[in-house]
C-alpha cells in the first residue's frame, strides 16, 4: 500500500524521485496528460525505506539495478491538479553512475501515457521541471542535504 492518502479534494504523497545524468543530460518523464517534466520516481509503499523506495521505483520504471550516491534533497510541496489539493513530501536521491544503454525505454509504467526523455543541463526545457531545483543537484550539487518548501496554491 502506497504511502498516500486523500480526504475530500485533498491529497497527501511521500515521494520518492531520482537524478539520473550522463553528466550532460537528465533523464526526466513526460506524460502525455501533465504539461511538465517529472523525475524518475513514485510513491514510497507503507514500511519501506525511502532508499528501498528509490532502488524499487528505479528498477520498475527503467528495468535495470542501480545504486544510490546520497539524499540530496527533502522538498515539502504544496500544489493543485484540477479540483484535488497535494501536500507533497518528497526526497531526491543522486544516482551513482550506470551504463544508460542498459534503461528499458519500454519498462516505464504511469497511470497516464508516459516516456522516458533526456533533458540536456544547459538548455532550459520547454516544460516546467519537478523537483524545480534538479538541475542545480547536476550542475553545482550542494554537499549538504537541502530542505525546501515549495508552495503554488
Amino acid at each position: 500500500m502506497d504511502c498516500t492518502f486523500k480526504t475530500g479534494d485533498k491529497k497527501f504523497n511521500f515521494r520518492v524521485g531520482a537524478v539520473i545524468t550522463d553528466g550532460k543530460r537528465l533523464l526526466m518523464t513526460a506524460d502525455s496528460h501533465a504539461d511538465w517534466y517529472l523525475v524518475t520516481g513514485g510513491r514510497v509503499k507503507f514500511g519501506e525505506t525511502a532508499e528501498a523506495a528509490i532502488i524499487r521505483e528505479i528498477r520498475e520504471e527503467l528495468g535495470v539495478n542501480a545504486e544510490i550516491d546520497r539524499l540530496y534533497s527533502i522538498e515539502e510541496r504544496f500544489f493543485r491538479i484540477d479540483d484535488t489539493v497535494y501536500h507533497e513530501l518528497e526526497f531526491l536521491f543522486l544516482i551513482k553512475p550506470f551504463d544508460v544503454s542498459l534503461i528499458d525505454y519500454e519498462a516505464i509504467r504511469c497511470d497516464g501515457d508516459c516516456r522516458l526523455v533526456w533533458l540536456d543541463v544547459d538548455k532550459k526545457p520547454d516544460k516546467p521541471v519537478y523537483p524545480r531545483h534538479v538541475f542545480e543537484a547536476v550542475t553545482n550539487p550542494s554537499a549538504e542535504v537541502k530542505f525546501m518548501v515549495e508552495n503554488e496554491l
